[in-house]
């Protein structure tokens, strides 16, 4: 699978934290210089500064900390909205720009709105991590948005009840079930209609079109492998055939099979990739039954889950968690 690379101002907010806490950092941050750094990096980085300053609750910690300005045209295009609809939209759009290990997606539920967040690292704890900083930093962010609370109807979240829990901001999640199988923060659908008193529909336009436009640049330099791997995550319980992704890429499937060949892959091997890497962070989350895992993953039939992953382990499930899984934070 191709690697990720994940936007480097955030190495700015994590050295900014060490020097508030007291410390020196001494992760290389200050003299990284590259726009971006891989998922490797950022994990070890975030592992380390939670070590050294024992905050388990860093993610949270980090989601406060950043501010309206913090990311660039995707918050000048948010702050120009008109509503809180409107900033959902946004941010399911360009989720991507915002950090590339999120798939962020909406979907109206009776008189709710439900926001999912599939973080999709390698890594169980840093998934943990960043839908903490979401949480976080959509609590302050709404708020500022238009000047009022505004409150979650329910907040899900698929890991474990950690020792932090309350820590979760209660102005924001009353309700909060853990151990649910999916994050999704769950909005009263009359919310969505709140103003935002930074409305500016002269600027909005004009922010959306830098955010398309680096968007565009950021899918010309991702590598197809890459692409794909994405669109299949987004996607995973209804996985997405070759065709489909041919059309989200504009391409023939031919061109699709052929560039893929090209880049040493086959859309059946990204899959089964993916599938596998999901099927590892799943399992590392002891609550999620193995029959919800199968479903996760796009199978109809557990016993075509188990079957699969034994080819790619030489394990079953049950034996693979037993043996490998760890604990969240």
């Amino acid at each position: 699978m191709g690697s990720t690379n994940i936007p480097g101002f955030y190495l700015r907010h994590v050295e900014q934290y060490v020097k508030d806490q007291g410390y020196t950092p001494d992760f290389g941050l200050a003299e990284t210089d590259s726009d971006y750094i891989s998922e490797d990096q950022l994990y070890r980085i975030v592992m380390d500064t939670i070590e050294l300053t024992q905050c388990l609750s860093f993610g949270l910690e980090m989601g406060r900390l950043f501010a309206l300005g913090s990311f660039g045209p995707v918050s000048q295009a948010g702050m120009s909205c008109a509503n809180i609809g409107e900033v959902l939209k946004l941010i399911e759009r360009y989720s991507e720009l915002l950090l590339p290990l999120v798939k962020i997606t909406g979907e109206e539920k009776a008189n709710t709105y439900w926001v999912c967040i599939n973080a999709i690292s390698k890594h169980p704890k840093l998934n943990q991590i960043i839908v903490d900083a979401l949480i976080a930093s959509s609590h302050k962010v709404f708020n500022l948005l238009t000047g009022k609370s505004i409150q979650l109807k329910k907040l899900y979240l698929s890991f474990e009840e950690p020792c932090y829990a309350n820590e979760y901001p209660k102005s924001y999640c009353k309700r909060i079930e853990f151990s649910a199988g999916q994050n999704a923060l769950v909005f009263n659908k009359a919310d969505l209609n709140a103003s935002c008193i930074t409305a500016n529909p002269v600027d909005a336009e004009r922010a959306v079109a830098e955010c398309e436009l680096q968007l565009k640049q950021l899918r010309s330099v991702t590598s197809l492998t890459q692409q794909v791997c994405n669109i299949i995550q987004s996607s995973l319980e209804n996985t997405p055939t070759e065709t489909v992704i041919a059309d989200q890429l504009n391409v023939s499937e031919r061109g699709l099979r052929r560039k893929l060949s090209q880049e040493g892959t086959s859309y059946r091997e990204l899959l089964r990739q993916v599938r596998k890497d999901a099927a590892i962070y799943f399992l590392n989350q002891k609550n999620i039954q193995i029959s919800q895992i199968a479903f996760k993953l796009g199978y109809q039939e557990t016993s075509n889950f188990r079957a699969a992953f034994k080819t790619w382990t030489g394990k079953s499930p049950r034996q693979w968690r037993s043996e490998n899984s760890t604990t969240d934070l």
